[in-house]
């Protein structure tokens, strides 16, 4: 099975209906997405088989990025790390693309990277998972609130194109 998870129903909507794939919306941040995964891991039983995919919107700091950018993310971090906790970086693959997730919005940052609030949760989780981002905004939530609610066509069919690769290669 492939288990494909996006923060809001409008990211869902744009996915297409591969087969053998779920689409598990987790709602917003990490508290909504351990919650969804908990209910998850209580009624599924995975296998090695089973492949894990988070894709959907993401502010950027970097300057050589643009809104409707399509990014596939290296490592995933934690924006904002605790002096008595700190939580270790979790690699996904070779690209270069490292996405910070935080509790809230991330309206600024010392970081050079993309911004969601699911991602650590889901990697933490299934470390295997592969993640596509989409460039929504420049950390500027009326941005954001206007690209998510019109979508970027392109940018959805680029990521529709993406999963059709891998899930074909099956």
């Amino acid at each position: 099975m492939n288990y494909i998870f996006v923060a809001e129903e409008n990211e869902a909507k744009h996915i297409d209906n591969f087969p053998n794939s779920k689409i598990i919306l987790t709602g917003i941040g990490g508290v909504n997405t351990i919650k969804t995964i908990s209910r998850l891991l209580q009624s599924t039983k995975f296998t090695d088989r089973d492949k894990f995919f988070n894709v959907g919107y993401c502010g950027t700091s970097c300057r050589h990025l643009n809104i409707g950018d399509v990014c596939k993310v290296g490592c995933s971090k934690v924006e904002k790390e605790s002096a008595i906790a700190p939580e270790p970086e979790i690699k996904l693959c070779d690209d270069t693309h490292v996405c910070f997730s935080a509790n809230d919005f991330v309206t600024s940052s010392e970081h050079d990277g993309l911004f969601d609030m699911e991602l650590y949760t889901l990697a933490t989780i299934f470390p295997q998972i592969q993640s596509y981002k989409i460039v929504s905004d420049k950390l500027d939530f009326d941005t954001y609130k206007q690209v998510s609610e019109n979508s970027i066509e392109t940018s959805w069919k680029s990521i529709n194109d993406i999963l059709g690769k891998i899930l074909t290669q099956e």
